[in-house]
């Protein structure tokens, strides 16, 4: 766990690895707004964030790697594409909060690239994901997500899948932002643990 302050943020970075995920691996930033000697700070104050702050990630990103994050904004429900060894502004207002979670872009069969958020409805999206895998059958391919926990299943996919299915349960609906930030959101249901197949 690092902490910083950076230009009048409080910078909080934590890190896991899912053991059971293939090269799994979830950056978590929280940002917020301090006090100081009992006042609050200036009404906004910025900062700059970078995935290479994140202790290990290149060694447990995997093979499949292409260098590239995703990163997603809790508060503003918005993804981002960023190398590695670029930063991002972050601005917020006193008292307010953001959380970051940094997951890295893989390519997979049929060039797809794909990076697994988690539950956008947790703050430690990453949780939720136990094993992201790809399969593939003559010429098409299968990216199953298995995981725990019920809400807003989110990922970054560079195209948009044919079909879903949640649990065996087939035309499944789903989200996809392609002309915006390649977010793909699924449902999921509250229970014990949940496997998502998006077709390609």
């Amino acid at each position: 766990m690092i902490s910083r302050y950076l230009k009048g943020l409080y910078f909080l970075m934590d890190q896991f690895c899912e053991l059971d995920s293939p090269g799994g691996h979830h950056g978590i930033v929280y940002l917020s707004t301090p006090l100081q000697m009992g006042r609050e700070v200036s009404a906004e104050v910025s900062g700059k964030v970078t995935p290479a702050d994140i202790e290990y990630f290149d060694e447990v990103s995997g093979k499949l790697w292409t260098g590239d994050c995703a990163v997603y904004s809790f508060t503003k429900g918005r993804l981002s594409r960023l190398p590695k060894d670029k930063s991002f502004d972050v601005a917020l207002r006193v008292l307010q909060c953001d959380v970051f979670t940094v997951s890295p872009i893989k390519v997979y069969k049929q060039n797809i690239e794909f990076a697994a958020i988690g539950l956008l409805n947790m703050y430690n999206s990453g949780g939720a994901v136990e094993a992201v895998e790809c399969f593939s059958h003559n010429s098409s391919s299968e990216i199953h997500i298995k995981g725990r926990g019920g809400g807003s299943f989110g990922a970054y996919s560079s195209l948009k899948p044919k079909a879903c299915s949640v649990n065996s349960k087939d035309d499944e609906e789903f989200e996809f932002r392609d002309e915006d930030d390649n977010l793909l959101k699924v449902t999921v249901p509250a229970t014990t643990s949940w496997k998502i197949v998006l077709r390609y």
